[in-house]
């Protein structure tokens, strides 16, 4: 059997096709909508380093001196105030010990100088007295007189003695007070650097490390193109380099205003040729990151 082709048929497809869409449209009277690809999940994606505010403190010895005794160990909590290490004082105690001795002195100086011139003062009244009634000469009357004067200006200097004396005491008893070396804040001893019986020195190293409680932050590094899109107050997740999965909330509390090389990139060459912007974020939680632990960061929300 031969088949017959119709060349007008492709035409009247066409143009069946062309009106179909002609009359839906005219029937619906909108277009299609254009779908929008979703935008990024994050305002920018960062390293970090766990961390607290002012970061680790490190205890040196304020002054000169053998550890004499050492009151703490490594991993303990301590209180602000809590005695870590003392320091021999025996050379303060005695500087103690003999300003007490000069303060002790000055004031007895000064007990000595009123008796004195309370007896001078009687004296010199009554040989005024006698002069006035020709009873005595004029000139011992003066003499009595200015010898008042003269105790009046000792008991000056005892008195300023003894507020030196008093000086000396205080500063003693600080220089005494130096060799109990205490916390300075709440924390825990996360390395102990000293041994009992070692020389000690403000010049010779840290004695201990101690790691505030203080609330945790992170230090991340964002790439300069990014760092204008992060503004304080968004959120964030903090999750471990190794477990990328579980994420601990975050907020965005300051961005760096200074530009310039990441530390936490481990390439050498990258690390001399590109920048970076530090943020801080607080964390909610530890949720188990250690401070120094490296984080991956993904900031992304709305400023609050």
């Amino acid at each position: 059997m031969t088949a017959f082709t119709n060349p007008a048929a492709p035409r009247v497809a066409l143009t069946t096709m062309l009106a179909l869409c002609a009359a839906l449209t005219a029937c619906g009277g909108q277009r299609t909508p254009t779908v929008a690809a979703p935008p990024a999940p994050y305002v920018a994606v960062a390293r970090g380093r766990v961390d607290v505010e002012g970061g680790l403190l490190n205890v040196a010895a304020p002054v000169e001196g053998r550890i004499r005794r050492i009151a703490v160990k490594e991993g303990q909590a301590v209180r602000r105030g809590d005695l870590l290490l003392e320091l021999d004082a025996t050379k303060a105690r005695l500087d103690v010990a003999a300003a007490k001795a000069a303060l002790a002195e000055a004031g007895a100086q000064i007990r000595a100088l009123d008796a004195q011139a309370a007896a001078q003062a009687t004296r010199a009244s009554r040989l005024r007295a006698a002069a006035d009634a020709g009873a005595a000469e004029m000139q011992a009357a003066d003499d009595a007189q200015g010898q008042s004067l003269h105790l009046a200006g000792q008991k000056d200097m005892a008195t300023a003695a003894r507020a030196a004396a008093v000086a000396r005491l205080d500063a003693a008893r600080h220089a005494q007070a130096l060799h109990q070396i205490r916390a300075p804040l709440d924390g825990q001893v996360t390395q102990l650097l000293a041994q009992t019986g070692a020389q000690a020195s403000p010049s010779g190293g840290n004695l201990l490390v101690l790691l505030p409680s203080a609330p945790r932050i992170v230090r991340a590094e964002l790439a300069d193109a990014r760092a204008d899109g992060v503004k304080p107050g968004m959120a964030a997740q903090v999750s471990a380099e190794d477990d990328p999965d579980h994420g601990i909330a975050a907020r965005v509390l300051r961005v760096s205003p200074v530009s310039g090389p990441p530390r936490m990139e481990d390439d050498p060459q990258r690390r001399g040729m590109e920048h970076a912007v530090e943020c801080v974020l607080e964390l909610e939680g530890n949720g188990g990151l250690r401070v120094g632990q490296r984080v991956l960061v993904r900031i992304g929300g709305k400023a609050s």
